[in-house]
């Protein structure tokens, strides 16, 4: 029940004034609501996220809160993937990846 109370002013927002923009910010937020307020079995949840909010992401002034909420979710997005990476061969694979994605 409350994950239907949270998603309310997503699909109020994408239903008032419908442009690309808002439509993608409209599923970015659903999509994460689900994610914080409904069962997911795997890591790879967070995908569902992050998916939609790359196509917000743009080199602008005005998408800054965009690229600050994906560089946010995407840090810990990554770091939530890593026990999909579960043998010890693939730890130096994790870190120098994790490494290089920050670096950048």
């Amino acid at each position: 029940i409350l994950l239907f109370v949270t998603i309310i002013p997503g699909l109020q927002v994408s239903s008032a004034r419908l442009t690309n923009v808002k439509l993608m910010e409209a599923v970015v937020y659903v999509s994460f609501c689900s994610f914080m307020l409904s069962y997911h079995v795997h890591e790879k949840a967070i995908l569902t996220t992050l998916v939609p909010l790359t196509v917000l992401v743009e080199p602008s002034k005005k998408a800054e809160v965009h690229n600050l909420l994906f560089w946010h979710l995407s840090i810990w997005g990554l770091l939530g993937l890593f026990p999909l990476l579960f043998r010890p061969i693939e730890l130096t694979l994790k870190i120098c990846s994790y490494a290089g994605y920050l670096g950048l």
